[in-house]
């Protein structure tokens, strides 16, 4: 039986990664939205987002990356938990086993330390050559480090048979 993993970095830039078999067969932005001010999960098109990913993938496992505890101001914080919260009801919500972990966690697995964003970028280069690390409408020159981390989040996932 193939398993397929889901990776969420949540990042306001964030990205959501299908791995099914060992290989990306999808990547999705994480839908944000500005709120009363503030940047913030637009939750009714992740709930569509999740509830199409999961019909047509059928995962066995979500992996999701915890909201972090070192952020840069309160503002960003108490927004960056908000949308944590609101990001797991939905998931819930679609039935599907799901883990939360620390970034720590799943970048051990790939001995990932010090500039952790280019490393996730050099490990995903390695491991997955042809994936292209941008999205569409994304400077072609730069790299996206949500994609590789959410790709790596789901990879970790499929190597500890989660």
């Amino acid at each position: 039986m193939i398993k397929i993993y889901i990776g969420i970095d949540i990042g306001s830039e964030g990205a959501i990664s299908v791995l099914r078999d060992g290989q990306i067969d999808e990547i999705y932005k994480m839908p944000w939205a500005i709120l009363s001010r503030r940047n913030s999960l637009d939750v009714d098109a992740f709930f569509t987002l999740m509830m199409d990913i999961c019909n047509t993938y059928d995962p066995s496992t979500i992996m999701v990356e915890r909201a972090s505890m070192h952020l840069q101001s309160q503002k960003v914080a108490s927004s960056m938990w908000f949308s944590y919260g609101l990001l797991l009801s939905v998931i819930k919500r679609t039935g599907v086993r799901y883990i939360e972990l620390d970034n720590k966690k799943w970048q051990k697995e790939f001995s990932i330390k010090g500039d952790t964003k280019k490393q996730s970028i050099s490990v995903c280069e390695s491991l997955f050559p042809s994936l292209e690390l941008r999205f569409e409408k994304q400077n072609k020159t730069t790299k996206n480090h949500n994609i590789s981390d959410s790709v790596l989040i789901a990879e970790y996932g499929r190597r500890l048979n989660l």
